[in-house]
């Protein structure tokens, strides 16, 4: 799985404790998040998360795992607890997603004599 690396910018402006909105700014592109934040330990928690951004990018699952573990990483936790919040747009308005958590992936080990592999990733594809 590719880390992607990941600038978090808070938007103070639009931001009130325990309720924070950032801007992920990626390789690929930004995504505007905002949700109630938590950090416990080592663990962060996202609820009624809600997710923006470049309309023409498609982002897809797997580029999103890879930003959120980029967020893992520039935050040093080893857990993100996302419980989204209820759709007010798109497929299914009303909907309230299904909890998800992500775990940091766990790190390469060194390999006697063989280059690193890298693979996966990589920015979503333009529309």
């Amino acid at each position: 799985m590719a880390v992607c690396k990941v600038s978090i910018v808070v938007d103070h402006a639009a931001s009130d404790d325990p309720i924070f909105t950032v801007e992920l700014r990626t390789p690929w592109g930004t995504l505007d998040v905002m949700a109630q934040v938590t950090l416990e330990g080592r663990s962060l928690r996202l609820d009624g998360m809600h997710i923006g951004g470049d309309a023409s990018k498609r982002w897809g699952a797997a580029a999103l795992r890879d930003v959120a573990q980029g967020v893992v990483e520039e935050l040093d936790v080893d857990e993100i607890q996302l419980v989204g919040g209820v759709r007010t747009t798109g497929a299914h308005p009303g909907r309230e997603p299904r909890p998800r958590r992500l775990r940091r992936a766990p790190q390469p080990q060194a390999t006697a004599g063989r280059p690193p592999r890298h693979g996966g990733g990589g920015p979503p594809p333009d529309p």
